[in-house]
């Protein structure tokens, strides 16, 4: 399940998931992004803002961003992947 913060200072966001989430997000992103054609001009910005997400979003299953372990007992333990996001772009 994805789960999301925001930051410290309020800037943006951090979200937070397992490779699971993470990759089927990433593959959701994509999905969009394949019905955007980067090269016209008017659909250029809006593949640039998604794909620049989804770049965040495989660098995180990829363990390059934030990792945190969550220890529910001594047989339940998962690591959760995260990263962090400015507001702007997400509402954009």
């Amino acid at each position: 399940m994805l789960q999301s913060n925001p930051t410290r200072k309020g800037t943006g966001i951090e979200l937070w998931g397992d490779y699971g989430d993470l990759t089927s997000l990433y593959e959701t992103i994509h999905k969009i992004g394949e019905r955007l054609n980067e090269y016209k001009k008017e659909e250029k910005g809006q593949s640039d803002i998604i794909m620049g997400f989804a770049y965040e979003v495989r660098k995180t299953f990829q363990h390059s961003r934030l990792k945190e372990n969550f220890v529910f007992d001594s047989e339940n333990k998962v690591e959760y992947l995260g990263f962090r996001y400015l507001w702007t772009t997400y509402f954009i």
